[in-house]
């Protein structure tokens, strides 16, 4: 039987100034210390169906004697019952490789990179719906596995519950992410890119609208006798005058409304856009008009 020749010792002074040139440190059995100006590589030499052979074990120190000299023992058993440790390295690879790209970790990283690009509040609605609707069927599973069956039936359960638009949404999401991950070599087509048409039209949902001088005047009429919160009945006031989205006027800043002039400018940064555009200032000043009446109510 072949004794192990190599010394912790040993391997720890075996450098390439020393000997000035690669050395090869045999250590029986196939293995031996590969020195390098680079470091030091763990190898073994074996034959396997009349060839030869060579199977990296590791790199010194993050792989001490002790542990190559099992992964070579291992490997030689692997050899013995008709295995070659290459390809079972490579096995193994992909396998772990296949579990790292499951939906929901590309979908993770997919978020990851969005944040700074999209605002918060939209990043926090895409993460909610992907965990309640697409991750309990879709999250485990490799993206190579996941066919465009397998996402239409994941999207008519959400159908089922009367959820159209909904299901339109993560349609779309889902086609974002594998785009990502298509990208970034993780997947080879979007499964999603075939479904088009095949979700049910979201119904029309005809909302009430006041469409009368009569029904205006009894609205605004209403607006002026509410007895609520100050601030509240100021922003009801300003709502049909100024014409603004609900969060411009809610987190209005007085430093913004210029009383004198009748004006107030909403900064770039606060108008609807994406982050990055807002980052990058190109998202331009708002300046709204105030009438007199907007003014006495600021007042």
């Amino acid at each position: 039987m072949a004794t192990d020749k190599l010394t912790d010792r040993q391997v720890k002074a075996a450098t390439f100034e020393k000997y000035e040139k690669r050395t090869k440190l045999s250590d029986g059995q196939g293995m031996y210390l590969d020195v390098q100006p680079s470091g030091k590589y763990w190898r073994m030499k074996y034959r396997f169906e009349g060839k030869e052979k060579t199977l990296a074990l590791g790199v010194y120190p993050d792989v001490p004697l002790k542990l190559a000299r099992q992964r070579r023992s291992e490997a030689r058993e692997q050899i013995a019952t008709g295995i070659d440790p290459n390809e079972a390295k490579k096995q193994l690879k992909a396998a772990q490789q296949v579990k790292a790209d499951t939906f929901k970790a590309v979908a993770e990283d997919w978020l990851r990179l969005k944040k700074g690009e999209l605002a918060d509040s939209t990043l926090e609605v895409a993460r909610k719906r992907l965990e309640t609707w697409a991750y309990p069927k879709l999250g485990h599973l490799p993206l190579s596995e996941i066919k465009p069956v397998t996402v239409l039936e994941a999207l008519r359960e959400i159908e089922n519950q009367g959820k159209h638009e909904t299901a339109h949404r993560i349609r779309q999401r889902i086609g974002e992410i594998y785009r990502f991950a298509v990208a970034e070599g993780r997947a080879e087509t979007d499964p999603t890119s075939i479904l088009k048409g095949l979700l049910k039209t979201v119904p029309t949902q005809h909302r009430s609208a006041i469409t009368s001088p009569s029904e205006l005047r009894a609205l605004l009429k209403a607006i002026d006798a509410y007895g609520g919160h100050a601030t509240t009945r100021a922003a009801l006031k300003l709502a049909p005058m100024l014409f603004l989205r609900p969060g411009e006027l809610r987190n209005a800043e007085w430093k913004e409304i210029d009383l004198k002039s009748g004006t107030w400018i909403i900064p770039g940064k606060r108008m609807k856009g994406t982050q990055k555009a807002k980052k990058a200032g190109q998202v331009p000043d708002h300046i709204v008009p105030l009438p007199s009446q907007a003014t006495v109510v600021l007042k």
